[in-house]
């Protein structure tokens, strides 16, 4: 019998998008690089998760999170607003304190859903706005506008180019001592290679949420990666996009199978509960 495919969940953002003839309509969108990664690079079942605001409610994240084996949260241009707030009935506020584009039906559905992922034990991998709204859950704090931090470079992406250049190597990224990935660097014998990763991010983390580890940083100390260090299961997050140029680099694919090879655990757990 051949082992089960793992099914991810892949978050969407709500956007409006002129279409010809009609309009500008609104979208539940997603790049379609999210998609290629879970089905070419891990070779997973790609399901796309819309952005349903407050509409989700725990029922229906619930009947989602039943079918999945992985919860990737993708990147985007906007920032996260939402904030967790324990006063309020829904667990979470809009906050006022807060610069630049945002995708509030994105955050009302990722957050609650991530909350209750991390619950189950649900491998998580989080990308770009994916890793900054893992921080936001744990109640870190973020940059808004990392350029005009001071002491900081600009971790922007270059708008004069094509855009599938602008996910080319940007910067270098160091390892923590310590942390999950500079151990795996050093087994796979990279311990000492430089990490090179693409920067195409206006959000940073700025405090770590609690359990938060950090796993890498810039050599500016933004953070690239965290890890969820009591999550029950992989909870990753990478501030680059690892769904590019995916195998020119050593930390991409040990990120990418430590996140399948649970996924792969959860299916067969899922796969013989249903028998």
């Amino acid at each position: 019998m051949s082992s089960r495919v793992p099914v991810i969940g892949i978050s969407c953002c709500f956007r409006t998008i002129d279409v010809a003839n009609i309009g500008s309509v609104r979208h539940h969108t997603v790049y379609e690089m999210y998609a290629d990664y879970v089905r070419d690079i891990l070779g997973a079942a790609p399901v796309l998760i819309p952005a349903l605001y407050k509409n989700a409610g725990p029922e229906v994240l619930g009947a989602l999170l039943d079918t999945l084996d992985g919860l990737l949260l993708t990147g985007s241009p906007s920032n996260v607003r939402l904030r967790p707030d324990p006063s309020s009935k829904d667990g979470f506020t809009e906050t006022e304190d807060f610069v630049g584009g945002e995708d509030t039906r994105r955050d009302w559905t990722t957050l609650p859903l991530l909350k209750r992922a991390l619950e189950r034990g649900l491998p998580v991998l989080g990308i770009c706005r994916g890793m900054q709204e893992m921080n936001v859950l744990r109640g870190g704090s973020m940059i808004n506008e990392l350029h005009l931090r001071k002491g900081r470079i600009d971790h922007r992406s270059d708008k004069t180019v094509p855009y599938w250049e602008r996910y080319g190597p940007a910067h270098p990224v160091i390892p923590q001592p310590g942390s999950w990935i500079a151990d795996e660097l050093a087994k796979a014998g990279n311990g000492n290679a430089p990490v090179v990763v693409n920067s195409l991010h206006t959000q940073a983390v700025d405090k770590p949420g609690a359990g938060i580890s950090v796993e890498l940083l810039a050599e500016d100390g933004t953070v690239e990666a965290i890890r969820i260090a009591d999550a029950g299961n992989f909870a990753y997050g990478v501030q680059w996009h690892i769904e590019w140029h995916h195998d020119d680099a050593a930390v991409n694919r040990i990120i990418s199978s430590a996140y399948l090879e649970t996924c792969r655990s959860h299916a067969a757990l899922r796969g013989k509960a249903a028998i």
